[in-house]
């Protein structure tokens, strides 16, 4: 059985609304916040890989080495 995984849509709706760099696992919180879902920190990182692939959201720099925080392009 496969879990539901967050749409890009819903990823950028939690971008959208927390300006500036956020970490992955804010938007995984963001979205169990909002009543999306309970998703994976990992499948919401797919989900920002494939919207940084798009264009749409950019890697931030952070003083964290494993962290990895997001924004989106203007």
């Amino acid at each position: 059985m496969s879990r539901a995984k967050p749409t890009e849509a819903q990823v950028l709706a939690v971008l959208a609304k927390r300006r500036g760099g956020v970490m992955t696992y804010v938007i995984r919180n963001g979205l169990q916040m909002d009543g999306v879902g309970n998703f994976e920190t990992r499948d919401v990182l797919t989900v920002c890989r494939r919207l940084e692939r798009a264009g749409k959201v950019k890697l931030v720099h952070t003083n964290y080495a494993v962290m990895l925080c997001w924004d989106m392009v203007e």
